[in-house]
């Protein structure tokens, strides 16, 4: 996933998952699980692996049946167990999913480096980056934008230290020192200074919603919910912008050329 995606070890996993929609392989394994009860079930009772099987049922003691026991207890499904019925593993597939999704959502909400991938992230289902056939360099900025891990100084100010008075001590940045240092309007750079209000890029972001074709309605909305359309309707264009705007920024910061 991180190298489909072009991010680094460093990048939330919520984040890869949400927008990859991977079932967790603890969860797949549970599946497969499931799979091969039913077989065994529908199997004839001349098959000597269908004997062994029913041994194990028996004898549920540190034994495949007796993990296949406690996943039903889990699922409140003990009567299918008990009755060696079929497991319906479609529905036991969209459960799962809901209890993912459900859990991702808390994940997403106490991860720091997902501040604004939580705005616009909402749901657990593949999001259309990863099915679009985009130049690797251009998904990989546009990933990092959207997991908060695009080098922008909300990050790379982690890394910096400064003296403390005359005390001969260093501290690392706190977040509200970590000040955009391309622009004039000493704001920390986060993901919506830099899509939003870094009026180095004013130009470059008038152009990007000309095209975009905005909706009347659009200069009323917050910057989170600006974010949200453009990231669930114009995420082509989106991802252009961002990658045009940090090869500017790389220019400035670092003399790239």
């Amino acid at each position: 996933m991180r190298y489909f995606l072009g991010v680094h070890k460093y990048v939330p996993t919520a984040a890869l998952h949400g927008d990859m929609a991977w079932l967790s392989l603890k969860y797949r394994r549970y599946i497969v699980m499931l799979k091969f009860w039913n077989r065994l079930v529908k199997m004839e009772h001349t098959r000597i692996t269908k004997r062994v099987f029913l041994w194990c049922y028996n004898n549920p003691v540190n034994n495949w049946c007796e993990e296949i026991k406690k996943l039903a207890d889990a699922l409140n499904l003990n009567h299918i167990y008990d009755s060696l019925s079929i497991f319906n593993c479609d529905e036991i597939l969209i459960e799962y999913k809901n209890m993912i999704s459900n859990e991702w959502m808390i994940e997403i909400q106490n991860t720091p480096k997902l501040r604004t991938y939580k705005h616009f992230k909402n749901t657990f289902e593949v999001e259309p980056i990863v099915k679009y056939h985009a130049p690797k360099a251009l998904r990989s900025i546009f990933a990092q934008f959207r997991m908060g891990i695009l080098p922008l100084h909300i990050e790379t100010g982690r890394f910096k230290r400064i003296l403390v008075n005359d005390t001969g001590l260093y501290r690392n940045l706190n977040v509200n020192e970590r000040k955009c240092n391309i622009c004039n309007l000493n704001m920390v750079e986060d993901e919506m200074h830099f899509f939003f209000e870094c009026n180095v890029y004013a130009d470059d972001r008038e152009r990007f919603l000309d095209h975009c074709h905005i909706p009347i309605n659009y200069a009323n909305l917050n910057n989170t919910d600006k974010l949200t359309y453009l990231m669930k309707f114009k995420w082509k264009l989106t991802m252009q912008f961002v990658n045009v705007i940090w090869e500017k920024r790389k220019t400035i910061e670092y003399n790239v050329t």
